[in-house]
């Protein structure tokens, strides 16, 4: 195959306008200093507190100071008084609004100490006051905080838009008692989807081929740190007989997709070298699957091992399908395997520690 050049920068591998964009974007914000380092550290910390989207967007939005308040709809030039519409004695800032009005006194006697405790001064910024809250307050506290902001904008916009009467709860008491269900929600969700991923695993196993025809399992592990890729094949009959198998090392710096490529390449030799053209071949990377059965090597970096497979799977009509881990652990554990066992290729025989997952595998 030629030399092709490509641009590892987007998907497609060929460059436009907009990826160079991005590129260049990323570029100049490469910024070292401690305040955008502690901006990322929120930003994460933010997102990572598993609110609901409309809380956590609220909670950005407040951060960059884009909430609607008076003061920053006349800052953008809509000739509107940019005094609180609540208590009517100061400019509505985003910390006068969802902080120090004096009409929120009345629905924030709080049962929540933490929050009694927390200064948010004038002339501090949100994302400021925000920041620092985070720093001294542990995560479930953080999200009664956001929670609390969030309600207390919810009830700010009920009393200036429809001067509604349901503003008199207390709003301290509502974001600990929304908090407290939404943990327990979450851990019921939590225990439904460990079941639910414990039972498909449990049902999709391997599937032995057809009378007559081999199947081909293959996979590849990467000891990054050494640089080091390892690949592993195993070759079974419908019977689940074991044909061949082996433990390959290659030195190199691979990308997860070009490994695991290389492991399906790895083994399309294999059972070539081994005399069984009638075979069917699997791998758990769904991606590089995806692109073998796409019929077109991508310009990439995964482009020239899979042309050589698509010429080699052309040339003898095998196929190249995908199985789920559960479905390849024998060829899982080969590849972890070569790391100690280096290269070594069995002929109707195996390694004596896969005896259990051999045995498993067997069709009843």
């Amino acid at each position: 195959m030629p030399d092709t050049l490509f641009w590892h920068f987007d998907k497609s591998s060929v460059y436009s306008v907009r990826s160079g964009y991005k590129v260049g974007k990323r570029l100049d914000c490469r910024v070292s200093s401690s305040s955008s380092t502690a901006l990322g550290t929120w930003w994460n910390f933010l997102w990572g507190l598993k609110l609901p989207n409309k809380i956590i967007i609220f909670i950005w939005k407040a951060c960059l100071n884009w909430l609607p308040t008076h003061l920053n709809l006349a800052k953008r030039g809509m000739k509107i008084d940019s005094g609180c519409p609540i208590c009517r004695k100061k400019l509505e800032s985003t910390g006068h609004a969802l902080w120090s009005c004096t009409k929120l006194k009345q629905v924030c006697s709080s049962s929540a100490s933490f929050l009694q405790h927390l200064k948010w001064a004038e002339h501090i910024q949100p994302v400021d006051f925000l920041l620092s809250c985070s720093n001294i307050l542990t995560q479930s506290e953080m999200k009664v905080l956001c929670v609390f902001l969030w309600r207390i904008w919810w009830r700010r916009n009920l009393l200036v838009h429809q001067a509604s009467s349901r503003c008199d709860e207390n709003v301290v008491r509502w974001a600990l008692n929304f908090v407290n269900e939404l943990r327990e929600a979450c851990s019921l969700n939590v225990t439904h989807s460990i079941s639910s991923v414990q039972l498909q695993q449990q049902v999709v196993q391997w599937c032995s081929p057809v009378v007559g025809i081999y199947k081909v399992n293959t996979d590849a592990a990467i000891q990054s740190a050494h640089n080091r890729v390892g690949i592993g094949i195993m070759i079974r009959d419908n019977m689940g007989n074991v044909m061949g198998c082996s433990t390959q090392v290659l030195e190199a710096c691979f990308s997860p997709q070009v490994a695991e490529a290389t492991a399906i390449l790895r083994g399309i030799s294999f059972a070539i070298d081994s005399g069984l053209l009638l075979t069917v071949f699997e791998s758990d990377a769904k991606v590089v699957v995806d692109l073998i059965n796409s019929g077109t090597a991508p310009r990439d970096e995964t482009g020239t091992v899979i042309a050589d497979i698509l010429r080699l799977i052309h040339s003898h009509h095998f196929q190249v399908s995908f199985a789920p881990r559960s479905a390849n652990m024998i060829a899982h554990s080969l590849a972890k395997l070569s790391f100690s066992f280096e290269d070594r290729f069995y002929l109707e025989t195996y390694p004596p520690c896969l005896e259990r997952l051999v045995t498993a595998d067997c069709p009843v």
